[in-house]
C-alpha cells in the first residue's frame, strides 16, 4: 500500500488509531464527520480527542484519502494511527500514519519474528 499505486482487488486493512489536536470549532467538527462518518469526533476543550477505526476492504487506497482530507482540516495532531493489510493471502504488511504542518506521513514496518522458544511454568 505504498503511494506507488498497488491496487490490489483483494487488498484487507485494519486501521485504528486515536489522535488528539484542537481545539476546533464546531464547523471543522462537522466537515471531519463528513470526510467519514466513521471517524468519531470528542470535542473537549482545549483538545479534541478523534477515534479512527476500520476494518474492510481498502483496494483502492480510499481511507488513505480520507486521512489526508482528515489531516488538511486538523493541520497537527498527537498520536498516530497504525494499518496492518495484507493482499490474498500474503503476510501481512504494517504502516503508521501522522499528521503534522496539514500533511499525512506514512512509515512503513515489517514484523519480524524471532526463533520460538518453550515458555515454562517457572517463567
Amino acid at each position: 500500500m505504498d503511494s506507488g499505486g498497488d491496487e490490489h482487488v483483494d487488498t484487507h486493512a485494519k486501521y485504528h488509531g486515536v489522535l488528539g489536536f484542537g481545539p476546533i470549532d464546531q464547523a471543522i467538527a462537522e466537515r471531519i464527520t463528513e470526510i467519514h462518518s466513521m471517524l468519531e469526533v470528542y470535542p473537549a476543550s482545549p483538545t479534541v480527542t478523534l477515534i479512527v477505526e476500520y476494518d474492510g476492504r481498502d483496494s483502492a487506497r480510499w481511507f488513505v484519502t480520507v486521512l489526508r482530507r482528515l489531516a488538511a482540516l486538523v493541520r497537527d495532531a498527537d498520536g498516530e494511527i497504525s494499518c496492518e493489510y495484507w493482499f490474498g493471502d500474503d503476510p501481512p504488511k504494517y504502516e503508521f500514519y501522522t499528521i503534522r504542518e496539514g500533511r499525512l506521513f506514512v512509515q512503513h514496518a515489517e514484523l519480524v519474528r524471532g526463533p520460538v522458544v518453550a515458555v515454562d511454568a517457572t517463567e
